[in-house]
């Protein structure tokens, strides 16, 4: 390929692919992938500080560690994706400002590790199959809900992209997936977890249960005046569920003028776009099915004997040689083979 052709590619390649973005600002700082795995770890040593404690002696010199990297790291990667989404008209000041965050951040830690606990709580009273309290930490429902409490912290505090970034890396792992921009009560519970979605508007209040599936979801997306998605918190997409609602697995509770009132039980495979007063039990009426005998492997209907007489199979011997002049051999008789059954 002619060099000229490919500097143009090049060119190209380099140019923002993001939308209605300039190259000069263009958010390529959370799309590298050695930054994704950097948040990530940011996310691993948060889970281990926030969960369960370890009765080792060596438990405070490791804690120390660990606080340590998550001050450099975040720091440093708050930095970075700062600088990424500024203009560049304007004076730089990332480094200090990530400071401050990141001082405020470690400073509400203790705070984090008593949700953490609550949610612990919540989670082995729901949960008759865990027989010790240390057991939950073995769920991916209580890590995803770790790592979105300290995401959306970061959040508030005016973290632009790491607390996305902190999210979706609990997704890939336990695919749950919570926006950081929800807002979630203490005393949260998701068991098993495979698939449930908590949009960005959600608002939950305490000791709410969610159960694998479920999908608290935007009914519509409004737009502005040129057509354009109306994008970020203070548009209300998605429900509100109130104190102690229970939701059962696959159900989708859309819309952000739906509100879930205090102590309602959604049923499974419920589709809900209104609200719901306090106290009830939404649910799906029973289908009609049937139920027949299946058999996939038998036992088959029984094949009556195949009867093959000697002067069947002499003459089928026969009819296999040709006419060499021998008198004995004849050419034989034309007969069906394989022989029907009777």
């Amino acid at each position: 390929m002619d060099r000229s052709n490919i500097q143009s590619i090049m060119d190209q390649l380099l140019d923002a692919c993001t939308p209605r973005i300039s190259p000069a600002v263009a958010p390529d700082w959370a799309a590298s992938p050695r930054n994704k795995k950097t948040v990530a770890e940011i996310a691993d040593h948060l889970l281990a500080i926030l969960g369960p404690p370890q009765a080792t002696k060596h438990a405070r010199a490791r804690l120390l560690r660990r606080w340590s990297l998550i001050e450099e790291n975040l720091t440093e990667a708050i930095v970075q994706a700062r600088r990424s989404r500024r203009d560049p008209s304007q004076p730089d000041d990332s480094r200090r400002w990530a400071e401050n965050v990141v001082q405020g951040f470690l400073v509400s830690l203790p705070e984090l590790k008593t949700m953490a606990k609550q949610d612990t709580e919540a989670m082995f009273e729901a949960d008759p199959a865990l027989t010790d309290p240390r057991d939950v930490w073995i769920t991916p429902g209580i890590q995803a809900i770790t790592i979105y409490r300290a995401a959306h912290h970061l959040e508030k505090l005016g973290v632009p992209c790491i607390p996305r970034m902190m999210t979706e890396s609990a997704h890939s792992k336990w695919q749950i997936d919570i926006h950081p921009g929800a807002t979630i009560g203490p005393r949260f519970c998701i068991d098993h977890g495979t698939g449930v979605v908590i949009g960005e508007t959600v608002q939950i209040g305490s000791n709410v249960r969610l159960y694998q599936g479920v999908t608290l979801g935007a009914l519509t997306f409004p737009k502005d005046e040129h057509g354009d998605l109306l994008r970020g918190p203070l548009v209300k997409r998605h429900p509100t569920l109130e104190d102690n609602v229970i939701v059962y697995a696959s159900a989708s509770i859309l819309g952000g003028d739906t509100v879930v009132g205090r102590g309602t039980v959604i049923g499974s495979n419920v589709r809900l776009t209104e609200s719901v007063g306090p106290d009830m039990f939404v649910r799906v009426d029973k289908p009609n099915f049937r139920v027949d005998r299946f058999r996939p492997f038998g036992p088959w209907p029984v094949q009556p004997p195949v009867t093959i007489s000697e002067d069947y199979l002499m003459r089928k011997a026969l009819s296999e040689y040709p006419d060499d002049g021998n008198p004995n051999c004849g050419d034989g008789d034309e007969i069906d083979w394989p022989p029907k059954r009777q």
